[in-house]
């Protein structure tokens, strides 16, 4: 893990040996984390303007974001912060790959959250919001209620302050995977694969990074999840598009290609507890499962 230094603004290699070494001598290798919507590429600055020093990354819009946050971090007494547009070489693959699996867990470990203008609203147990000219409007426990009324999320999860990976995947296991799944409805990232890479932390899987797979990497998501729960709520979803059988395609999958498909599970409630529920698994000819059915009066 690489961490900014907030005094020096210099790239630090943060292993576990380094900890160890800092620790002994009383520096503590507690760090803020920065959640933030990114400007355009251009606009960011990277790890490596971050290596070179170069005059001009000072004046990218970025700049200003990490110079915030290193000053914030300061006046409580932190010394290291995390930020992903900088603290990523994202030339490494395997670096790259790393820091998309265990964000989830780095946001979770952090002593604060900065969210400027962003919407990392589960991993980390604090979280303060800041708004374009860097004025405090609040905490996540606070704002909670209208957090949730925005964004489906629930309360008892914003308000969590869990200091750990562990504890927040407690909270999160007690959610129906359908309902966790409307939280990324609507959302928009750069590539469409990184909507399902952004869900890995949420559902507590992990799966190899693959470029160009467009929205297969959201099926693979699914896949991954099917190996770790037997939560059939994961099949709830409903494509609002279709209005009726014509529409339909000659075939269609019991997996979708977006989260958007969940956006009306935000209000969905397990009857029983999901480790009770059917088994299944996926084969090389779909989905194989054993369950009951229930009719259902379409006049309620």
């Amino acid at each position: 893990m690489k961490l900014l230094n907030c005094s020096t603004l210099r790239i630090e290699e943060m292993h576990w040996a380094r900890k160890q070494e800092l620790e002994v001598k009383g520096i503590s290798t507690a760090y803020a984390i920065l959640s933030h919507k990114w400007e355009s590429d251009e606009d960011e600055v990277t790890f490596e303007d971050m290596a070179s020093a170069d005059i001009k990354s000072k004046k990218l819009l970025g700049w200003s974001k990490i110079e915030k946050t290193c000053t914030e971090a300061l006046k409580i007494g932190i010394g290291y912060a995390w930020i992903d547009t900088c603290c990523i070489d994202k030339r490494n693959l395997t670096e790259l790959t790393e820091a998309i699996k265990s964000m989830f867990r780095w946001y979770a470990e952090a002593e604060i959250c900065f969210a400027y203008l962003s919407d990392e609203l589960i991993a980390p147990g604090k979280m303060e919001f800041y708004d374009k000219n860097w004025n405090a409007i609040g905490s996540r426990f606070n704002l909670s209620r209208q957090i949730q009324m925005r964004t489906s999320v629930n309360a008892e999860i914003l308000r969590h302050n869990s200091s750990t990976h562990e504890s927040i995947q407690d909270l999160l296991a007690g959610i129906p995977v359908g309902r966790r799944m409307s939280w990324a409805a609507d959302r928009k990232a750069k590539k469409e694969k990184d909507r399902a890479y952004s869900l890995l932390g949420i559902f507590g899987v992990s799966m190899p990074l693959r470029y160009g797979e467009g929205n297969r990497a959201f099926i693979r998501l699914q896949e991954e999840i099917i190996k770790e729960t037997n939560d059939m709520s994961l099949f709830a979803w409903c494509d609002s598009t279709v209005t009726c059988i014509d529409d339909l395609e000659e075939f269609r999958g019991i997996l979708t290609t977006t989260p958007d498909h969940f956006r009306d599970c935000c209000n969905l409630t397990s009857l029983s507890d999901p480790r009770r529920g059917p088994e299944f698994s996926m084969t090389n000819k779909g989905l194989r499962l054993e369950s009951k059915l229930f009719a259902v009066d379409r006049a309620l």
